[in-house]
């Protein structure tokens, strides 16, 4: 089962949008990077 960044990631690839354009101003690159690839998780409080 693929987690919820993975899903993110893909449909990012899909349309066509770098991490910057899709990310920028919400959260880092590097917190982008790590939770496309399942190792860190966003969450609502």
């Amino acid at each position: 089962m693929k987690n919820i960044g993975q899903t993110v990631q893909q449909i990012r690839k899909i349309k066509g949008f770098t991490q910057s354009e899709v990310y920028s101003g919400i959260i880092s690159r590097s917190f982008a990077f790590r939770f496309e690839n399942g190792e860190s998780d966003i969450s609502a409080t």
